[in-house]
């Protein structure tokens, strides 16, 4: 399953705050985890990856009674691209793009069941948003994704949804501009012509 969506999660909370509400899952053991496109400011700048991963995750079972656990975390890190000196250098030193492998490692580490990424390519280079497209192609679980990187989702969507004036439209294939616009106006100019008879 991997609706994806356009359009910026938190402009769209902040704007339509009406909106907000209660999520309830049938199954409450169900994890979730977000990737947003304001994840540095998740991240602690003053520690390396490796720092901030043991304190972050300090009580998780692989962690907590682990005697390899700097092993561990470093393993954890390398599937994210994050080796060598990378591993040991102060967050505030390393590239956007470490930064936000960094945080992709955040977001994965507890296995989640559903992954909700807002705009999740944003610092990201090419060679990494390859390596992201397979990573989302492998989950088995459930990915939405919100973004405006349109190579990014043709590769990896299977279902499309676009906000246009008068409400939600889903598409099965990627959509361009052109092609919402005239859905939308087309649709306006119905309930015109609707309103007219009466």
């Amino acid at each position: 399953l991997s609706p994806v969506c356009l359009g910026s999660l938190r402009r769209a909370a902040s704007i339509n705050a009406e909106y907000m509400g209660t999520l309830h899952l049938a199954k409450p053991a169900t994890r979730i985890a977000l990737f947003t496109q304001h994840h540095m400011d998740q991240l602690d700048p003053s520690m390396n990856p490796i720092e901030f991963l043991l304190t972050r995750f300090k009580d998780d079972e692989g962690i907590k009674d682990n005697k390899d656990r700097v092993q561990y975390v470093r393993r954890r890190l390398g599937r994210f691209h994050i080796t060598g000196n990378q591993q040991t250098t102060k967050m505030k030193l390393l590239s956007g793009g470490q930064k936000s492998r960094v945080a992709f490692c955040v977001c994965t580490w507890t296995k989640p069941h559903f992954l909700i990424m807002d705009e999740p390519t944003n610092h990201l280079d090419i060679q990494i948003i390859d390596s992201l497209i397979e990573a989302v192609r492998d989950f088995t679980g459930g990915v939405l994704i919100i973004s405006h990187d349109q190579h990014f989702l043709k590769k990896v969507g299977k279902e499309f949804w676009a906000v246009v004036p008068d409400g939600i439209k889903k598409f099965r294939h990627f959509p361009n501009d052109e092609k919402i616009r005239a859905e939308a106006e087309t649709r306006t100019r119905k309930s015109s012509r609707t309103k007219d008879r009466f």
